[in-house]
């Protein structure tokens, strides 16, 4: 985009992992760590800054407040999301 005329410009994505809806909060809170702590090697965040990207880790709680679109629709069909 840059070339294009917009030096300025980013793009911003997501990427999520769901369990069933009746998974205890333990096994989510565990998931959540493990994810986190993968997401934090070194090596991981080497391999998204080689192709441009930053990982931002959010657990449930954050991530159905944080407005994108998974979280607005995951509201929508009326389902909780582990807090």
């Amino acid at each position: 985009m840059m070339e294009s005329g917009f030096p300025d410009f980013e793009m911003d994505g997501w990427a999520g992992k769901f369990t069933a809806g009746k998974t205890p909060r333990e096994i989510i809170a565990r998931l959540q760590n493990e994810i986190n702590k993968a997401l934090a090697q070194p090596q991981m965040v080497a391999a998204y800054a080689n192709v441009g990207l930053t990982v931002r880790f959010m657990n449930a709680a954050v991530w159905a407040d944080s407005g994108t679109i998974g979280s607005r629709a995951l509201r929508s069909r009326s389902s909780t999301p582990a807090r």
